[in-house]
């Protein structure tokens, strides 16, 4: 496959590789066009699908992370008929070959202790040579030296508790991802109109971002606490309440300590008043 890099100068009529397109998509846009000046590089394979690496200095790494001198991935994502043909691979190669060019250490990026919703799935990044370099709960940083005298990364302390001082539920989100920015606004007003203290913080800047309270920033909801990707759900299992689910619509149980929130066409897996969670959007692993 060939591969071409989306620029400041053909962003406007690229596909950006998400489900999402034209307005739905204009905020990831507009952040990556705000991020290109930061060394941000976005490749992607020339074809329709789900194939591409996002990845920038890790200095500017939007998380809570340190990875001075490395480069940071924020999201490598191969799926659908794109998959099974070495592409992840030959991305992986791109991004280990500018690493090469620029000078730095190494790649890093988000994983988790085994494979979960969103985040890089550990078993590949092992297969492709990563190996963790630190935890914070179920988060994992991984990362693949290049040079011998490279620090490997850590997540900052602020990472570490997963805690928020604020009241009530916290849905701490970024524009990296589309659905984020999509779906955030949503379930805040929905959250409000079952009286349930939600609010809705974007995350605006990389020094919000990397002083956040969870390793996730694309999609992070917070309460006493982070509402883990074990809880989120996948196929229609049972009846979901109050028309959530196939409409995309979100719903937040009170007397719960998570939110449950619900992607397009998914529906919940538990009963009524035992809600839990689905994240719409986050890094994903390639496959």
């Amino acid at each position: 496959m060939e591969f071409l890099r989306v620029t400041g100068e053909n962003l406007d009529r690229e596909h950006i590789c998400c489900a999402l397109t034209g307005a739905d998509a204009a905020g990831k846009k507009a952040w990556l066009a705000d991020r290109f000046a930061d060394g941000l590089v976005f490749c992607k394979g020339d074809a329709r699908g789900k194939c591409f690496v996002e990845y920038l200095p890790g200095e500017k790494a939007w998380a809570p992370v340190e990875a001075e001198g490395l480069l940071w991935i924020n999201c490598l994502w191969v799926s659908g008929q794109l998959a099974g043909q070495g592409n992840a691979g030959q991305l992986l190669e791109r991004c280990e070959q500018d690493a090469l060019d620029q000078g730095r250490g190494g790649l890093a990026i988000l994983s988790a202790d085994k494979k979960r919703p969103y985040l890089a799935d550990p078993r590949f990044l092992t297969h492709m040579g990563f190996t963790e370099a630190d935890r914070a709960g179920y988060f994992r940083l991984y990362w693949r030296p290049l040079d011998g005298a490279a620090r490997p990364p850590r997540f900052r302390d602020c990472a570490r508790a997963q805690r928020t001082d604020c009241e009530g539920l916290i849905l701490y989100y970024t524009c990296q991802c589309p659905f984020a920015a999509k779906y955030a606004p949503l379930a805040e007003r929905l959250a409000a109109a079952r009286g349930v203290p939600l609010r809705a913080l974007r995350l605006e800047t990389m020094e919000q971002a990397q002083a956040a309270p969870s390793p996730f920033t694309a999609y992070a909801p917070l309460a006493e606490r982070l509402c883990h990707p074990r809880d989120y759900v996948g196929e229609k299992a049972g009846q979901a309440p109050d028309g959530a689910g196939k409409g995309g619509l979100t719903w937040w149980n009170p007397d719960a300590d998570c939110c449950a929130v619900s992607a397009p066409t998914v529906r919940a897996r538990a009963a009524p008043g035992a809600y839990r969670s689905r994240s719409p959007s986050g890094a994903r692993a390639a496959r």
